[in-house]
């Protein structure tokens, strides 16, 4: 499908720019119950517990890099803030991650779709 062809398909260093332009242009406009300003879209990633410790130590060795040479910044697609359903929060900044209250947020939405069956995805 689109999906397919539009974001997977390609250089895997460019995934998470790839999904943003896909979303901006393919879900602009589709937004249901209660929302929470991330400056960001939201995409859910169904991925075991060990791949999402994997996945945020990756960001972090990324932030890392990046913090170490001068005037260079984080790019990660467009994408600001990643929290999975255990959890584990990743802003690009300080200022990327919600108040407690609306992380509880989504969290919450988060646990629900993780609690989804597979094929539900």
């Amino acid at each position: 499908g689109r999906w397919d062809e539009s974001v997977v398909r390609g250089d895997p260093r460019g995934f998470l720019k790839r999904t943003n332009e896909f979303l901006r242009v393919g879900m602009d406009g589709i937004m249901r119950g209660e929302g929470v300003a991330t400056q960001s879209y939201c995409v859910f990633l169904h991925m075991s517990k060990l791949t999402a410790v994997f996945f945020v130590a990756h960001l972090e060795a990324r932030r890392r890099r990046a913090d170490a040479v001068p005037c260079t910044t984080l790019d990660l697609g467009g994408f600001r803030l990643f929290v999975s359903s255990d959890r584990q929060v990743f802003g690009v900044a300080q200022r990327d991650i919600p108040s407690r209250r609306s992380l509880g947020v989504v969290l919450r939405g988060l646990q629900c779709l993780a609690g989804l069956p597979r094929e539900s995805l």
